[in-house]
């Protein structure tokens, strides 16, 4: 991994968003400012796949603190192994990835495990996302005409306007009796329809594949579908 073209200005544009968040969130006692923001990973050849993560806060607090590098990519586990897969199948490798997350922040606790804390209605992924937004658009304002996919329903929830088509499903042409071969469209996010104003790909986040066997029968599918059509 080579060093970012512009690091300071991302640390210093995140510090800025962290601050604005402390001073005028209402939900600020949710997030954890003694962590640093993890680094954006970027493989060391042209850049031809964006891949946005949701949020770097995982279950385990003592793991958090290891976390340096945007979705783990800099270590070999499982996440890393997905996304070489995704690469793979693009004809691409991991040298090729630029990955951020969406909200860039760490959370006392997974989003899942504060929301209910949070009013009826508001998600903290929706409420911080308009946080770091700006700052998002110009970090891949450099990749504007590159392939984008996201990690997660959560993530995917967050980017949508007016909440357009919002299940995960939806795009990956899910129907209840798939076995028998039933099968809908793929489908990808127009440009039109998502705050980054970019052709974004949906996934599934890594352990929500390894676990759903429908989207372990398709994800071959889809890649295919993304490649036609990136």
């Amino acid at each position: 991994m080579q060093k970012v073209r512009g690091d300071d200005s991302i640390n210093n544009q995140c510090f800025t968003v962290m601050e604005k968040v402390r001073r005028e969130s209402p939900f600020s006692q949710f997030v954890d400012f003694n962590l640093s923001i993890p680094e954006v990973f970027r493989g060391a050849g042209d850049v031809r796949l964006v891949i946005l993560g949701q949020d770097p806060t995982v279950k385990n607090r003592e793991s958090r603190k290891k976390i340096k590098v945007v979705l783990n990519l800099d270590k070999p586990y499982a996440l890393r192994r997905f996304i070489d897969r995704i690469c793979g199948s693009l004809g691409i490798g991991i040298e090729n990835v630029y990955a951020t997350n969406g909200v860039k922040n760490f959370f006392v606790d997974p989003p899942t495990k504060i929301a209910p804390k949070f009013p009826k209605g508001v998600s903290p992924l929706v409420e911080f996302i308009r946080y770091w937004l700006p700052m998002l658009r110009e970090e891949l304002s450099e990749y504007e005409n590159v392939p984008t996919i996201l990690l997660g329903q959560p993530i995917l929830r967050a980017v949508l306007c007016n909440n357009t088509k919002p299940n995960m499903r939806y795009y990956w042409g899910h129907v209840n009796n798939w076995k028998s071969g039933e099968r809908k469209a793929f489908h990808f996010i127009e440009r039109c329809d998502n705050t980054l104003d970019r052709k974004i790909f949906p996934f599934p986040h890594q352990p929500c594949v390894s676990r759903n066997e429908y989207y372990q029968h398709r994800l071959e599918e889809y890649l295919r579908f993304m490649k036609d059509n990136i």
